[in-house]
């Protein structure tokens, strides 16, 4: 059951009118996750980055986009896609660029359980496009940009390296 993360939670109730920039947060070890958080007053757009396993059993980077309803103390997802236009047995494909380089990536429109509304999703196509993010990850200093459904973010590179080297790469 995907949930919103403690610092999400945590960043959605502060001040967003004095909030200018993004709120980039490290990779979680046992969350295996990253995220970037844009407040947009009276809204908010955050970003995911996870490593989980596919339907194939080898592992990836997933990035999940959704935007937030920040009215009256609420969380709300308001949902980033149509479910219409993603079927699973005909996953759309798209582009996504990292540090400026596009990367081809296969996405879907996924239903939050526990909400009941839907976020966007994607992960790299190819074993290449893969193999770029990772090292893309693994060799920055600090943040990589990144954009996702025309929308630019920095996303954290802090701790990428442990939670990929963390989890084995095949779910036997």
């Amino acid at each position: 059951m995907k949930s919103i993360s403690f610092l999400l939670a945590t960043a959605l109730f502060l001040p967003l009118t004095c909030m200018a920039e993004d709120m980039v947060f490290p990779w979680n070890l046992e969350k295996r996750n990253a995220q970037t958080y844009r407040p947009i007053v009276p809204d908010a757009i955050a970003v995911t980055a996870h490593v989980e396993y596919g339907d194939g059993g080898g592992k990836s980077v997933y990035f999940d986009l959704d935007y937030y309803d920040t009215k009256d103390g609420k969380i709300l997802s308001k949902g980033t896609c149509d479910p219409a236009k993603y079927t699973v047995q005909d996953f759309s494909t798209g582009i996504m660029t990292i540090n400026g380089q596009a990367i081809k990536v296969i996405e879907w429109c996924k239903k939050y359980n526990d909400l009941g509304t839907n976020f966007y999703q994607a992960t790299p196509q190819t074993d290449q496009g893969l193999a770029f993010v990772v090292k893309s990850l693994s060799d920055a200093s600090s943040t990589v940009n990144i954009e996702l459904k025309g929308i630019p973010f920095k996303l954290s590179a802090d701790g990428f390296s442990a939670v990929w080297n963390n989890t084995s790469d095949k779910a036997l």
